[in-house]
């Protein structure tokens, strides 16, 4: 009798340890894969991050080829939006650059460039130093 309540004593120590020793190994496998789960957040996280900046990249790059094309073929002014007119043209800013807009809304195509004399704020002064960058 005495055996066997060893034996059941043992067996209830064993079941004890199998159990605690089970509990620890799924703690640590939820943990692991709590971890795996966050590292693939990130991740992720970086992938769009990555692919925002590849964007604006993008984005920039065409802004300063269409800069670009403008600067080495001129600005038309019968075609060119506000903020084309006001990077391209000296001394005229945004405010400028919609009166001319509203000029050509207005009044139609420019058909000669001297025809910015009569938009309000463009002078002599801008169109002589803009002459070599227009085009009708």
């Amino acid at each position: 009798m005495k055996t066997q309540s060893h034996f059941t004593s043992l067996f209830a120590f064993l079941s004890s340890v199998i159990v605690i020793a089970s509990t620890s190994i799924l703690s640590v496998l939820l943990l692991v894969n709590s971890a795996s789960a966050t590292a693939v957040e990130v991740e992720n996280s970086a992938v769009v991050k990555s692919g925002q900046a590849t964007q604006n990249i993008t984005i920039a790059a065409a802004a300063q080829t269409e800069t670009e094309s403008v600067l080495e073929s001129g600005v038309n002014i019968n075609s060119a939006d506000a903020q084309m007119l006001s990077d391209g043209l000296k001394g005229v800013g945004l405010k400028k650059a919609e009166a001319i807009i509203q000029w050509r809304e207005r009044n139609g195509d420019f058909n000669s460039l001297e025809q910015l004399l009569e938009v309000k704020g463009i002078g002599e002064k801008t169109l002589r130093d803009n002459r070599p960058n227009m085009t009708l």
